[in-house]
C-alpha cells in the first residue's frame, strides 16, 4: 500500500492536578506493507490491550475500505477487534450534538453557528430535548477534535509532525472534502486523518444510538414479472 498507514492509540491518564486528560500514548508508521500485515499489527493491539480497547476507528475512504472488509472476513481476527472496530466515509452525513447556545433561527428553519440545519431530538434515556445537525464525517470528526483541544481535555502531543498536520488544515478544505464525492481522498494529513478516526470512534455510541432512534423506512423488494410479455417480460407487478 503506497499511502503510509497511521494507527494512534489513545488513553484516558489524570494530570497533576488529578484531571482526566486524552493522550496519546502510541503511534504506530507503517509505510509500503502489505494489508495482511497491517492486519496482523491490528490483532496484536487487540490481543495487547484486550477489553481496555473500547473502540478502534478506521478511516475506509480509500484502501481503508478493503482492509476493513478483510479484517471482518478473517478467522483469525480477534472477536473482539470486530465488535469495536467503526469504519467511517469521510463524506457520509453522520448527526452531531449542538449546544442550544449556538443555535439560531434563519428564514424559519434552525441553524447552527456554522450554519448547518438543525432539529430537536427527544433524548429517550432522560427524556429531555437535545438538538442534532447532520454534518459530514471529516466536518463532524474536526469538529470533535478541535472541541477536545478547545477545553483542554485533549493533551497536545510534542511531535512536530502531528502539529504541522493539526495547523496545515483549514475550514474550506474540510467543506470542500466533505461535499466532494471523490472515490479517493487526496494522500495528505495522514495523521490528523487518524485522530479523527479515533474522536468518531470516541462518540460511536451517541451515532449509533442516534441512528437506532426510529422510524426509519425499510428497504423494500421490487416484485418483477419475468414472464414473457409487452417490454421483454421486465414489468413491474
Amino acid at each position: 500500500i503506497n499511502d503510509p498507514t497511521v494507527i494512534m492509540l489513545f488513553a484516558i491518564a489524570k494530570d497533576k492536578e488529578k484531571k482526566e486528560r486524552l493522550k496519546l500514548v502510541r503511534m504506530i508508521h507503517l509505510w509500503r506493507f502489505r494489508e495482511r500485515q497491517i492486519r496482523e499489527c491490528a490483532y496484536r493491539i487487540d490481543l495487547t490491550y484486550g477489553k481496555t480497547l473500547t473502540a478502534f476507528g478506521q478511516d475506509i475512504t480509500g484502501m481503508g475500505l478493503p482492509l476493513l472488509q478483510a479484517m471482518e472476513d478473517d478467522e483469525k481476527c480477534p472477536e473482539h477487534l470486530r465488535e469495536v472496530s467503526r469504519g467511517y466515509t469521510f463524506n457520509a452525513m453522520v448527526p452531531v450534538a449542538v449546544q442550544e447556545d449556538y443555535v439560531s433561527e434563519v428564514g424559519g428553519k434552525m441553524v447552527d453557528q456554522y450554519g448547518n440545519m438543525v432539529k430537536i431530538e427527544r433524548d429517550k434515556w432522560t427524556g429531555k430535548d437535545r438538538y442534532i445537525s447532520q454534518q459530514t464525517m471529516i466536518e463532524a470528526s474536526t469538529r470533535h477534535l478541535r472541541n477536545f483541544v478547545d477545553s483542554g481535555y485533549l493533551l497536545l502531543p510534542m511531535h512536530q509532525g502531528l502539529i504541522k498536520d493539526m495547523q496545515g488544515e483549514t475550514e474550506q478544505r474540510v467543506r470542500a472534502m466533505g461535499a466532494a464525492h471523490l472515490r479517493k481522498k487526496p494522500s495528505a494529513f495522514h495523521m490528523l486523518d487518524a485522530m479523527r478516526a479515533m474522536a468518531m470512534g470516541y462518540w460511536s455510541g451517541e451515532v449509533e444510538e442516534y441512528v437506532l432512534q426510529g422510524p426509519h423506512e425499510i428497504v423494500k423488494d421490487i416484485a418483477v414479472d419475468l414472464r414473457p410479455g409487452i417490454g421483454g417480460g421486465m414489468e413491474l407487478s
